[in-house]
């Protein structure tokens, strides 16, 4: 035990001393705690000025152009008349999208010849490129649909006067677990457990690559040094540091942006304690194979994206190659995004989410025994 203390005295004296570990896992946290919520702090862009181009000019492209610019996405500003005007105008950035209603558009829907609606948008901002999308496409498929049933069924007669009983089916949309159809709600709190597995996996890759580092040059000596002791100590300073950063991040900054909270207290804190062990264990492996701390970040970095694809939030599950999935399951990422998801967007009860927990469990024993071999190798031929 005594052992135990001094080894954990000697790895935090080594964190404190070190700025490069410090700003990872302190300044890190605390910069991508303010920065990253910012762009979606407004949940869904709504209102974006739209360009119109009317070739048509018929009571149906009008009633179009009303329902597009009633839609939430899209305010029509500008109405020219031609498509090289919108396009000069979106290249300007005077309007953020612009929709062409080709000429024969009413004549083409009637005879349900299936007329092409010009859409676009600046794609360089996903999420103003989704708003107007996804709202020219519901007034378009509305238009679409009331215009064939209203001709089908009453020989051209406006649909104003069509029957209750023709008229299209009445949609009422409502989410299951994201109300505010936003972004904050969806992606904060999974990109909050890729940054909080990302900074320790980086902070205790630089205190093992340090450790190897200083072995290899002689500033360490091998002879009666424990392998066990070494990662018992680095594993329990990590942990502790990062159970409370996971408990700031998902207490205090999910109650500062307004993120709904359905987990029992119970049942977070265990998956936090499962997430945290197992990126802790995760840690000593990554930091036992680095022979240099200049690796550590490069490696980290470059996995950041992959990790976050393949979670299985941004992209769905059943889109991505089996195997890719399957790989993405050695890291802890993917299933405590999905539990903590889970548990806390979805109102799933533990006993739901239990194999995604002892899975996390089971990384741990594994990555910590593997971080064990490979460091107790280390010093056998240091």
């Amino acid at each position: 035990m005594t052992r135990f203390l001094q080894q954990l005295s000697r790895e935090f004296s080594i964190l404190i001393r070190d700025w490069g570990i410090l700003l990872t896992i302190f300044g890190g946290l605390g910069f991508y705690a303010v920065l990253y919520p910012q762009p979606y702090l407004n949940n869904v862009p709504e209102e974006q000025i739209v360009a119109l181009v009317d070739l048509d000019s018929t009571s149906a492209s009008r009633r179009l152009a009303r329902w597009i610019d009633a839609t939430s996405g899209a305010r029509i500003m500008r109405r020219v008349h031609s498509v090289e005007e919108a396009k000069d105008l979106l290249m300007l950035q005077q309007v953020k999208g612009l929709v062409v209603i080709p000429a024969n558009f009413m004549k083409d829907s009637l005879l349900a010849k299936s007329p092409v609606i010009g859409l676009a948008g600046d794609a360089n901002y996903f999420l103003v490129y989704g708003a107007l999308i996804e709202g020219a496409m519901g007034a378009v498929m509305t238009s679409a649909a009331t215009l064939r049933v209203g001709t089908m069924v009453l020989a051209g007669a406006p649909m104003e006067t069509a029957p209750e009983h023709w008229l299209p089916i009445r949609l009422n949309a409502r989410p299951l677990f994201n109300d505010s159809i936003g972004y904050l709600q969806y992606v904060i709190p999974a990109v909050f457990v890729v940054l909080l597995h990302q900074t320790l996996v980086l902070g205790s890759g630089l205190l093992g690559a340090g450790f190897n580092q200083r072995l290899s040059s002689g500033e360490e000596k091998a002879t009666g040094q424990s392998a066990l002791i070494i990662l018992a100590a680095r594993f329990s300073l990590m942990f502790v540091i990062y159970l409370v950063m996971s408990l700031l991040y998902m207490g205090i900054c999910f109650e500062y942006y307004g993120i709904t909270r359905n987990a029992g207290i119970g049942d977070l804190w265990l998956m936090i304690l499962a997430f945290t062990a197992a990126t802790s264990a995760l840690g000593l492996l990554f930091g036992t194979l680095l022979p240099r701390t200049e690796l550590a970040a490069p490696l980290v970095m470059v996995s950041s994206l992959p990790l976050v694809f393949s979670a299985g939030f941004v992209w769905p599950v059943e889109s991505i190659p089996r195997g890719i999935t399957l790989l993405s399951e050695l890291a802890p990422t993917t299933s405590a995004i999905q539990g903590f998801l889970m548990l806390n967007q979805m109102g799933a009860t533990f006993p739901e989410i239990f194999t995604r927990w002892l899975w996390l469990l089971f990384l741990c024993l594994l990555f910590s025994t593997s971080a064990w071999l490979v460091l107790r190798r280390r010093l056998a031929t240091a």
